[in-house]
């Protein structure tokens, strides 16, 4: 019986031109947090990671990391399988944003964190006398807002730098 099941699959996805491809449900990277005048690395900074699954039901989950004593945050690249099926709004993607803040600092945003980004990325926090938080956005457009942004979502947020590291 589960041979028929099977061969009715390959079947109907030979006629229609679908086909399995293997996707990124979150991307693997090294985040490091640093101090953006002195250079010193930053524990205990809190890490806002969303990921959103973007179809006709979009599924969205936040998850909170803090930097360990050398400043790191250590994400796992996680892929899943996908019958790609060559009709509209069939398929579903993944979109990743990310927030970093501590006391005492402005926070900085990365609302467009790619498939496969460079191995580290280094986020370089600003001193500030506030208490700024990262706030989601959690109708469309997604994404985090910060004090200073000039749009209601930007992809850099002007509270720090982000720099990719090979």
């Amino acid at each position: 019986m589960k041979e028929r099941w099977l061969l009715a699959a390959i079947a109907a996805c030979t006629l229609t031109a679908c086909f399995p491809a293997r996707i990124t449900e979150q991307p693997g990277f090294v985040l490091e947090v640093r101090d953006h005048y002195t250079g010193a690395v930053m524990s205990g900074a809190n890490v806002h990671f969303v990921k959103i699954r973007k179809d006709e039901r979009s599924e969205i989950v936040m998850r909170e990391f803090r930097t360990d004593s050398n400043g790191l945050v250590q994400f796992q690249r996680q892929t899943e399988w996908q019958l790609i099926v060559p009709l509209p709004d069939q398929n579903y993607t993944w979109e990743w944003y990310l927030c970093v803040d501590k006391k005492g600092y402005l926070p900085v945003a990365d609302n467009g964190v790619e498939a496969k980004p460079p191995a580290r990325i280094r986020i370089e926090l600003k001193k500030s006398k506030g208490v700024e938080r990262c706030s989601w956005h959690s109708t469309l457009p997604y994404g985090f807002n910060l004090p200073g942004m000039t749009a209601s979502v930007s992809p850099r947020s002007a509270g720090g730098s982000v720099e990719f590291l090979p």
